[in-house]
């Protein structure tokens, strides 16, 4: 199975099914409602979700201009707008921690922020606070129903020199963040904890 605008990540699903994400030609009205960024191309696009089964047939899809406004997330003046959201990771959690029902988890890096999506409605059932990322990665839900991000930590609270990498866990039904790792005690090894780009974290069994 092929689709020329899949991108970044995929997830096998319980029944076998492949769910992945894509690039999506935003509409005219939502590409209107763009702020922030700068012009690389002409058009703009968001992300969107497909879930194709065994017999290569596509049984659900979901996209982002349908349920975000992009009013309320300008851009910094370092992103593309023809980019506006950059999903860069999609995990399927069975029982999420703030409806208990079938969602997907997402990393959305533009946007300096994290999703449930509800599998049934399309509604997104919670997203992290502004200002809690940084142009993450890697969004997984930890066995506490928290969740573990690599936080890039890049325009996180802009302008100012530089920034600051770290696996950040985070408690969705609080709110708050419960727990990070920034690379070590000193400055020089947080520096060299710093990812810009790529990045990720995995809790481990201890």
């Amino acid at each position: 199975y092929a689709d020329s605008e899949m991108n970044h990540d995929i997830e096998i699903l319980p029944d076998g099914s492949i769910a992945y994400t894509k690039w999506e030609k935003a509409p005219t009205a939502f590409a209107n409602r763009v702020r922030g960024g700068f012009n690389q191309f002409p058009d703009i696009y968001t992300n969107g979700i497909v879930v194709v089964n065994r017999n290569k047939e596509i049984v659900w899809e979901w996209n982002m201009y349908e349920h975000f406004d992009a009013a309320r997330y300008p851009l910094n003046a370092f992103t593309p707008r023809s980019d506006w959201a950059h999903v860069n990771s999609l995990r399927y959690i069975a029982d999420n921690p703030i409806s208990h029902t079938p969602a997907y988890l997402i990393s959305i890096r533009h946007l300096n922020a994290t999703a449930l999506i509800d599998i049934e409605t399309g509604d997104i059932i919670w997203e992290s606070p502004s200002n809690t990322f940084g142009m993450q990665h890697d969004a997984t839900l930890l066995e506490n129903g928290n969740v573990l991000v690599f936080d890039n930590g890049m325009f996180k609270t802009w302008p100012r020199p530089g920034f600051l990498s770290s696996v950040t866990e985070f408690d969705p039904v609080a709110n708050k963040v419960v727990w990070t790792y920034e690379g070590g005690g000193t400055p020089i090894e947080r520096t060299f904890f710093n990812s810009s780009i790529m990045g990720g974290a995995q809790r481990l069994a201890n």
